[in-house]
Formats: C-alpha cells, structure tokens, sequence
C-alpha cells in the first residue's frame, strides 16, 4: 500500500524539477542573439552598451553583435578575419599588414559589397589603423602580381605559356584569347 503513495511524490518532485529544466532552457533561448526580438533585443544591446536608438530588429540585431566585436576585439587579426567572414559571407579573407598603420583586407567572396557593409568593416580597425579593402570574386580572375604596390590577390592569375614551367597559371583573360 505504501508503494502509490511514494510513486505519487516522487513524480510530483521530478515534474518540479521538469518544470525547472523547460525554464532553463527558455532562458538559454531568451539570449540567443539570432532568434531574440524585441524586449529580449534591448536586454541584449544593453549587456553589449549597444543602444537601439529607433533601429529595426534586424539592424539592431547586427549593431549588437558589431558592438560585441568591437568590445571583444583589440584589434588581433583573427578577430577581424571572423568579423569581415560573418559580415560579408567570405569563402576566404588574407589580412596583409601594410607599413606604416595599413592592413589590407583581401576578401573572397561572391556577396554584393554594399558601402554600409564596407562602413562598418572600416570601424573595426585599431586605433591609428587604415583598413584597405580588396573585394575579390571567387574562382581565378586575371591580373598581374603586386598590382598598384600591393601584393597580389589569392585568386590573381596572369598570363601563362604551354611547355614553359607555367602552364598553371592563367585568368579568364588569357582562357578567352
């Protein structure tokens, strides 16, 4: 007879502890910067100082996590590599410094480059530094190695011979002739 009355507590205990684990997980979910709106948006800006100041959900969601790079970041190339790839959908970025406080940013990828994207990517450089953007189109195009002083893209091709050790290299250019 004591058995029922024991299962009856113990599964009113385990819901309790049910019941805690859904709240948990809710609020796991109330800070995911990809799925917050609103309310949850503002609590979020204000954990970053990101304030919304009439922004949209979309564009504040994207000024929070500017804002959390820019607090996160010291100016380290991999942080700047990380946030040029989210915000451009890069296939790949080489960072290059450039003497004296230059880096060039070559960017592979095949997104439109808006000039807000471009804005924004200029205000994650350190302090005293230029960023030099070189937006590049995916798959080999023609070129001709360290153009305008800079070194070359990781996808310039120029021209190229048969038979003479060459043979590799060539852009669209050089195919269509």
């Amino acid at each position: 007879m004591g058995q029922p009355r024991i299962r009856e507590i113990l599964a009113s205990i385990l819901q309790e502890y049910q019941d805690l684990e859904y709240v948990a997980a809710d609020l796991k979910d109330l800070k995911d910067l990809s799925s917050a709106t609103g309310d949850q948006l503002d609590i979020l800006g204000g954990y970053v100082g990101e304030a919304r100041q009439g922004k949209n959900d979309d564009d504040y969601r994207e000024a929070i996590q500017l804002r959390a790079f820019l607090n996160a970041s010291h100016g380290e190339p991999e942080t700047i590599i990380r946030y040029v790839k989210v915000l451009t959908n890069a296939i790949d970025v080489t960072y290059l410094d450039l003497f004296p406080a230059k880096v060039l940013l070559q960017v592979v990828t095949n997104e439109a480059v808006t000039t807000e994207i471009v804005a924004k990517l200029q205000k994650i450089a350190p302090a005293g530094v230029k960023i030099i953007l070189e937006f590049v189109q995916e798959g080999d195009v023609f070129g001709f190695d360290g153009e305008g002083g800079f070194p070359p893209a990781a996808n310039i091709a120029g021209f190229g011979e048969e038979g003479v050790g060459n043979d590799g290299i060539g852009g669209k250019f050089f195919e269509e002739l």
